[in-house]
């Protein structure tokens, strides 16, 4: 994820030609879209909170491949905001490239647990191999963007999001869903 946010990062302060008559202007420009790309990143997450905290519902259970900033947004609104009570399952995620800890889950997804449990929130880790048994008592799965960024997808299959139980898909979730995509499509044409 680290790897997809800093490409990302360069794509954006890059994306000008920089004729600059000195080192200096280009460096503050350089700056200025840096930091205007870090607001505009804080700014995406809080939207993709406030779209994503409906589809917690009271009493779910919801697996995470523990981590994503954007998740934990999500799961932060519904706690404070929302003061919904909900259980959260997180995949250890023994990361190939990440020095693991003793137990096998990364260090970013143990900060992750312990952020959650901070908010009251009931967290249980699985290791990877658990995840399709665990799947029988899962609501909803939420994964950040890092996750869809790294995997280069162009599409994201949500159908356990828009099911009131398992293989059941759910006609009021699936329409908030096409709004919500559509209230965020509408304001980023209008940004």
């Amino acid at each position: 994820s680290v790897r997809a946010a800093c490409e990302l990062f360069v794509k954006f302060i890059t994306r000008t030609s920089f004729d600059f008559p000195d080192f200096a202007e280009c460096k503050m420009r350089l700056i200025q879209r840096g930091e205007h790309f870090r607001a505009m990143t804080d700014t995406c997450r809080e939207r993709i909170a406030v779209f994503g905290e409906p589809f917690i519902l009271q009493g779910s259970n919801i697996l995470t491949h523990g981590g994503s900033r954007v998740v934990f947004s999500i799961i932060e609104r519904a706690a404070r905001m929302k003061r919904k009570q909900f259980r959260v399952v997180v995949v250890e995620g023994r990361g190939r490239h990440d020095a693991a800890l003793s137990s096998g889950m990364t260090a970013k997804t143990l900060r992750f647990c312990c952020d959650v449990m901070r908010l009251g929130i009931q967290v249980t880790i699985i290791p990877d191999s658990a995840v399709p048994a665990a799947m029988e008592v899962i609501d909803i799965v939420l994964l950040g963007a890092e996750a869809i960024a790294e995997s280069g997808a162009s599409s994201v299959d949500v159908s356990s999001g828009v099911e009131s139980a398992p293989g059941r898909k759910d006609p009021l979730l699936i329409h908030r869903f096409v709004e919500a995509v559509r209230r965020a499509e509408t304001e980023a044409g209008a940004s």
